[in-house]
C-alpha cells in the first residue's frame, strides 16, 4: 500500500472526494501520521516486523565545537539520517551497528553521551541523535542503521507513491483515528447562492 492509498481511505472516510475538498493531502497525511505515532507509543514493540529501512551510510569527521564559542578542536563522527520517525520514546530503530554487525551502538541522550563517551569499556559504544545527525563516540568508515522512516519507503519522486511502512493492525486504527479527528471540522458553510440550472 502507498501513502496515496492511505490518504484516499481517509478522504473517502470523511466523504471529501470532490474537487472542492477543504483538506489537502498534506493535512490528511499529517493527521494519519500523528495518530500512528500515538498508537505506536502505546504499542512500541514492532521491532520484529519488516517495516524498517536499512541503509549503509559513510561517516564524516566533524568538529563538534565548530558552531560554539569554545575555540577548541573536538573531533567526532556523524552520519545524516533524514526522515526519521520519532516518538516520545525517541527515534524508532532496530539497530545501529558497523556494517558487519560486530559492534552495536547504544542510542542515548546527549547528556548521557557526554558522561559515557570517555568511559567506554569493552564493546560498548554510544550514539546520540541531534536534528538530522547521529553522533558516535568511536569513528568507523561506515555505519549500518535500520530505522523507521516517517514518510514511508521511498520508491519515486512523488511522496504519495512511497510504499507505506505502517503495520496493517496499526494502519486500520490510525485511519479510524484520523477520520475521528477530522470529523468535527466537517461542518461546512451553507452555500447560499441560488442554483440557476
Amino acid at each position: 500500500m502507498t501513502i496515496g492509498t492511505a490518504i484516499s481511505r481517509v478522504r473517502n472516510g470523511i466523504k471529501e472526494v470532490s474537487r472542492d475538498s477543504y483538506y489537502t493531502n498534506r493535512l490528511l497525511w499529517n493527521t494519519l501520521l500523528t495518530n500512528y505515532i500515538r498508537f505506536l507509543n502505546q504499542k512500541p514493540n514492532i521491532h520484529s516486523l519488516d517495516v524498517f529501512t536499512t541503509i549503509d551510510v559513510d561517516t564524516e569527521s566533524v568538529n563538534l565545537l565548530e558552531n560554539t564559542c569554545v575555540p577548541l578542536d573536538c573531533w567526532g563522527c556523524r552520519i545524516k539520517v533524514e526522515d526519521v520517525l520519532e516518538t516520545k520514546h525517541g527515534m524508532v530503530f532496530r539497530y545501529i551497528t558497523t556494517p558487519d554487525r560486530s559492534i552495536p551502538f547504544k542510542l542515548v541522550s546527549p547528556k548521557l553521551f557526554t558522561k559515557k563517551a570517555d568511559k567506554t569499556k569493552g564493546n560498548t559504544h554510544y550514539a546520540f541523535l541531534e536534528g538530522e545527525y547521529l553522533y558516535f563516540n568511536k569513528c568507523y568508515p561506515c555505519i549500518k542503521i535500520s530505522y523507521l522512516a516517517k514518510d514511508g519507503v521511498t520508491t519515486s519522486c512523488c511522496k504519495l507513491d512511497n510504499a507505506l511502512n505502517i503495520p496493517d493492525y496499526l494502519l486500520d486504527i490510525s485511519i479510524k483515528g484520523a477520520i475521528q479527528d477530522l470529523a468535527p471540522s466537517l461542518q461546512k458553510p451553507v452555500d447560499r447562492t441560488s442554483d440557476k440550472n
